[in-house]
């Protein structure tokens, strides 16, 4: 479902980028570059235990990385900003994902689920119970993402 609807806005992104305003393609890049990082610990946790999901997702951090090295000199975007230097990030978040899921396995014996998805204390997808780790594993995937994606800004 997840990758559908990515699907339809690459294809939204491409209108955009041939007739939009500097702007809207800045703000459209910035989405169309983030908003899987920011899914992958929200809304895909546990569609990415699945390894050929896992590995879709992979191919486009792949094509994310393209875009950087298509797009990081590009003179178009002038002061505003380059918003291709999130796309460095979507690899990175991955592997972070993945790390994180196998200290959840190996500390609890059992999958992450995310806290902001539970109602009453229980994962509204599993119906399982939160951990404190659960809450740790976010909030550092969190973080993590935050700080790398400054990172990128400030580097690139």
């Amino acid at each position: 479902m997840w990758l559908l609807i990515y699907l339809i806005y690459t294809l939204g992104l491409i209108v955009i980028w041939a007739f939009g305003d500097i702007e809207t393609k800045i703000n459209a890049l910035f989405i169309y570059l983030f908003a899987p990082q920011i899914s992958f610990v929200f809304f895909l946790y546990v569609s990415l235990r699945n390894l050929k999901t896992y590995i879709i997702w992979f191919c486009v951090g792949l094509i994310h990385l393209t875009l950087f090295f298509l797009l990081k000199d590009n003179a178009a975007f002038g002061t505003k900003g380059n918003p291709a230097v999130i796309g460095i990030n979507t690899i990175i978040v991955l592997v972070l994902f993945q790390g994180l899921r196998f200290i959840s396995i190996k500390a609890q014996r059992r999958e992450f689920v995310n806290p902001a998805k539970a109602m009453n204390g229980k994962d509204l997808i599993e119906n399982r119970k939160v951990s404190a780790l659960d809450y740790v594993i976010s909030i550092v995937y969190f973080l993590a993402l935050m700080g790398i994606s400054c990172l990128s800004v400030v580097y690139f």
